[in-house]
């Protein structure tokens, strides 16, 4: 008897993985009706965000965990969850369950050490009724998640716009932001004081704001608040909460607010200057990696925010190279993405050079950033910005 092909089977999976989910891994329904959103991991107690599925899943079946699944790495797709769960022991058998329950024609060889019998007429009405019945939990979930989705982008754009009236243009002239700027010499980016006004266009002081954690106020802190574009509009605000020159001492003293839109294919970042005449500029994952970069390099470096934007970043037209300053870690997590984003720039027709920091990674550390090359070495953990302007600008001339 013949098999389903893999090719079949994720062909006819694409734009159904809500009803396959939902069919052999109910435990999604709270991701499935939430895409792109952190939920409870579904199978691990004591997380309250640990889990999402991607905004493409039901296109794509693609998931991840803030921690690794078992032996494997932190972004499965649902074949893959389906063996590791059990629901089938290996992949051919995910392709059987699958390919049965989406009624795929059989293609393929026969498996080894499987005898698949022909479904009877009463059998096939079963499949089709749970197919239907799948089909329609799916859509009901859709649905909701949708009208809530648009429901969190009002509340969501209402809460960065009363935010953004409590903001203090970000400057070092401006006294009652020294909070800011303490924060700024204790993590070694004192420098910035000597920076173009332009540098912080797009950033904030804001006082006494509320620090919320599960629904509930958990004290008042001076925060910084820089404005996450999507291409050219506000999008969203990323906040650091402070407290005395330093983090606040709260469980998440980074965060960033709901988004006023889903943001979807778009470039998001946090601009942090303008775009110089010779249109070079930097693009780095975090907002403090990106100051130590401006700081080293003396060239404006903008904010990904993280790996998974930075792959998506899209430049301003005028924007002839970037460099990328990726962070090195050890699970290579930042190079692959720079690369990835290179790939995409030099598609574009943008000149795209990837930078990491020299320095090894210290013992017992998952990686390190180009602040803490600031922090380590000063300006002399940075390239030399003369031979770095003019080997670029021979590229872009070549």
């Amino acid at each position: 008897m013949q098999s389903f092909t893999k090719e079949v089977v994720m062909a006819a999976a694409s734009g159904h993985y809500n009803e396959i989910a939902m069919r052999f891994t109910p435990q999604l329904h709270k991701a499935i009706a939430k895409p792109g959103r952190h939920v409870p991991d579904p199978f691990r107690a004591g997380s309250k965000d640990g889990f999402r599925v991607f905004r493409d899943f039901n296109e794509k079946g693609r998931m991840i965990f803030n921690n690794n699944f078992g032996e494997t790495n932190k972004t499965l797709d649902l074949f893959e969850l389906m063996r590791l769960l059990g629901v089938a022991k290996s992949f051919p058998e995910v392709l059987e369950l699958v390919g049965d329950f989406l009624g795929c024609p059989r293609t393929g060889y026969h498996i080894k050490g499987t005898s698949f019998d022909k479904l009877s007429n009463q059998e096939k009405t079963a499949q089709q009724k749970l197919i239907e019945e799948a089909r329609k939990a799916a859509l009901i979930a859709e649905e909701k998640a949708k009208k809530e989705e648009q429901e969190r982008y009002k509340k969501g754009d209402l809460a960065i716009q009363k935010q953004l009236k409590n903001c203090i243009p970000l400057s070092f002239e401006d006294k009652r932001c020294k909070p800011v700027w303490d924060y700024f010499e204790n993590r070694g980016l004192g420098m910035l004081k000597y920076a173009p006004a332009d540098t912080f266009r797009d950033m904030f002081y804001a006082p006494h704001v509320p620090y919320y954690e599960d629904g509930k106020i958990h004290g008042y802190y001076d925060t910084l608040v820089s404005i996450i574009r999507s291409n050219s509009k506000v999008w969203s605000l990323h906040r650091i909460f402070l407290l005395h020159g330093a983090k606040a001492p709260v469980s998440n003293a980074k965060k960033v607010m709901c988004p006023n839109s889903s943001g979807v294919d778009t470039s998001k970042f946090i601009r942090l200057g303008n775009v110089p005449e010779h249109g070079i500029i930097g693009i780095a994952e975090g907002i403090e990696t990106a100051l130590a970069c401006f700081c080293g390099i003396r060239i404006p470096t903008w904010s990904a925010i993280s790996a998974a934007f930075l792959e998506e970043f899209t430049p301003p037209k005028n924007v002839k190279a970037v460099i990328i300053f990726a962070d090195k870690d050890k699970s290579e997590v930042g190079l692959r993405s720079a690369r990835v984003l290179k790939e995409r720039l030099l598609a574009l027709g943008i000149k795209a050079f990837i930078c990491l920091p020299k320095s090894e990674i210290p013992t017992g550390s998952k990686g390190i950033d180009w602040l803490d090359e600031l922090q380590r070495k000063g300006v002399f953990g940075f390239p030399d910005p003369v031979k770095v302007l003019e080997f670029i600008q021979e590229q872009l001339s070549s």
